[in-house]
């Protein structure tokens, strides 16, 4: 696969997963702590996930 597919690949799942953010965004979503002052949400989790999965060649 080429670069160019590469990075295609990489906007196509970054867009999508800023779809998954804004969903979760304008819902009643859940905050946790992963440590002292560094919160992570309901969307991070998802997005990351998405991210991960969807970049897996």
């Amino acid at each position: 696969m080429n670069s160019i597919l590469y990075l295609q690949s990489a906007v196509d799942s970054v867009l999508e997963a800023g779809k998954i953010v804004l969903e979760i965004y304008h819902s009643d979503f859940k905050v946790k702590d992963k440590g002292k002052n560094d919160p992570v949400t309901e969307a991070d989790l998802k997005a990351s996930s998405h991210i991960s999965e969807s970049l897996r060649f």
